[in-house]
């Protein structure tokens, strides 16, 4: 019975949170509304997300990493994320997170495959706080930087592999040329990618030095 009576709280709760959210998104975050204010506040401390860097990041308090609030290309205005998404190659994007690292304290870098699993996981529970905590956010896979490593021995006497000219040797280095992708903010799989392959990038740092 306590279990029932808990489902049932959690429902009115997850309703309660929507309508609230809803509010704050038509008011704007940040537009000194201070009830709104309190009540985002309230719903993001309940889900163990944290608005930090004047509103720029996200912090995931179960982790200590922080997320870029926008994808790369974009850029955090106090209210909105405004501009035009880079899509790029994995290499390109792994570049990308050593420029964003000069001159600057936080140690940007691109998510591991596991910390964009955890972030999905993370956000698949509170689907309600998607739109207020990435705004603006274009749909798409983000890359990793985790490359795809499959040690997987090839049987040089298969036939199929004959055919194709597989061999232990040309599977790793054609493997190594994928990398994991995936979007956080969809209930979606990550899948492997050839590096070449234009996609999102979303950075994060760790809150602990």
């Amino acid at each position: 019975m306590s279990g029932l009576l808990t489902w049932r709280d959690r429902r009115r709760t997850a309703r309660g949170l929507g309508l609230v959210l809803g509010l704050v998104l038509a008011v704007g975050w940040g537009s000194g509304h201070a009830a709104d204010d309190k009540a985002l506040h309230q719903a993001l401390q309940e889900a163990r997300f944290a608005l930090v860097d004047d509103g720029a990041g996200v912090l995931d308090q179960t982790t200590g990493l922080v997320w870029a609030r926008c994808v790369h290309g974009m850029r955090w205005t106090g209210r909105q994320c405004t501009g035009q998404a880079d899509r790029v190659t994995q290499d390109a994007a792994m570049q990308l997170a050593v420029r964003e690292r000069e001159g600057v304290s936080q140690r940007w870098r691109l998510p591991h495959v596991a910390d964009l699993r955890r972030l999905a996981n993370r956000l698949a529970k509170v689907p309600e706080l998607v739109p207020t905590l990435f705004p603006q956010s274009p749909r798409g896979p983000c890359w990793s930087a985790t490359s795809v490593i499959d040690e997987t021995a090839v049987n040089p006497y298969n036939y199929g592999n004959i055919q194709r000219g597989r061999n232990a040797d040309n599977t790793v280095q054609l493997r190594f040329l994928h990398a994991w992708a995936m979007d956080p903010l969809a209930a979606g799989e990550s899948s492997e990618e050839p590096k070449r392959t234009l996609h999102l990038v979303r950075l994060l740092y760790p809150s602990a030095p």
